[in-house]
């Protein structure tokens, strides 16, 4: 009966037909350290990574630089062991070439945790992964009402200006650049007239800082959707992603391993072999539903 459940599910999120793929060309980057407190138990412990946002025409993407640069090592690690030769297979996320013989599951998993704004279409999609499917994730652009202050100050020698808005459950205080004209920021923030090079709720739970912008005279990377990445929506997609964990208990090779899923009795253990201390996710970016 569960499988039934979960090919039905399936077949709801793959009814959305997937189109033919918008693509763009990044032609600047920008940079930034992000950081959130996701387990407000250990406010000292919080989450941080390096991230970066692709800019084009009409695309954008935001993922993890972190992830890039980890990539860029296994694929050094991976073509040594190889003797040099490494097979490459293009996983059209922005993150270069996937290598060796696990470069199918390397591919789906860097081709995740990316966002994708459309500014021409309107809409930002989110790649995730539910039973070693790729989903991309669409939902419409998020309208930010914005109220502008007078309040200036400078970001990294840039002028930047202060804007307040309600978003998804949090207070944002943001700082936008007017210099640089692209109407877009980090995550899913954006809509002032210049690019966010700085924002923070103002809990200072969730905190977005930039680092760097810069320009790609070469325009060498493509922004697109995956093409094998199952389009759907929040509610569809969420729906599988329950009825898969009802289904079996997740692993490494049949689902997403989260922190959250580890059984309590269960030690994390760092690269170091040190433990890790373990964060809940009791305080998740977007606090509510709410289409703010």
């Amino acid at each position: 009966m569960r499988k039934i459940i979960l090919l039905s599910l399936f077949a709801l999120s793959t009814s959305i037909a997937l189109d033919a793929q918008e693509m763009d060309k990044a032609f600047a980057s920008a940079r930034y350290s992000f950081t959130h407190i996701m387990d407000t138990t250990q406010p000292d412990n919080p989450v941080k990574e390096n991230m970066i946002l692709l800019i084009g025409k009409n695309m954008s993407s935001y993922t993890s630089y972190d992830a890039i640069e980890f990539r860029k090592k296994r694929k050094a690690n991976t073509t040594r062991m190889n003797g040099g030769v490494a097979e490459s297979v293009s996983g059209g996320s922005g993150r270069g070439d996937v290598v060796g013989s696990g470069s199918a599951i390397y591919d789906l998993i860097d081709a995740s945790n990316v966002y994708y704004k459309d500014q021409s279409g309107f809409k930002i999609s989110y790649t995730a992964i539910a039973d070693w499917k790729l989903f991309s994730i669409e939902e419409k652009m998020p309208v930010i009402k914005w109220n502008i202050t007078q309040e200036t100050k400078e970001i990294k020698g840039m002028p930047c200006q202060k804007a307040i808005g309600d978003f998804k459950g949090r207070s944002y205080e943001a700082w936008f650049c007017s210099q640089l004209p692209f109407s877009n920021g980090p995550w899913k923030l954006g809509g002032l007239p210049g690019l966010i090079l700085e924002a923070s709720d103002t809990r200072k739970e969730v905190m977005f800082q930039f680092t760097s912008f810069e320009t790609d005279d070469s325009v060498k990377t493509i922004i697109q959707i995956p093409e094998n990445a199952v389009k759907t929506t929040p509610e569809k997609f969420n729906e599988y992603e329950a009825a898969v964990k009802k289904n079996r208990s997740v692993s490494a090779m049949g689902g997403i391993m989260k922190l959250e899923d580890i059984p309590e009795n269960e030690t994390i253990r760092g690269a170091d072999g040190n433990p890790i201390k373990r964060r809940r996710m009791n305080n998740p970016i977007e606090k509510d539903n709410s289409k703010k």
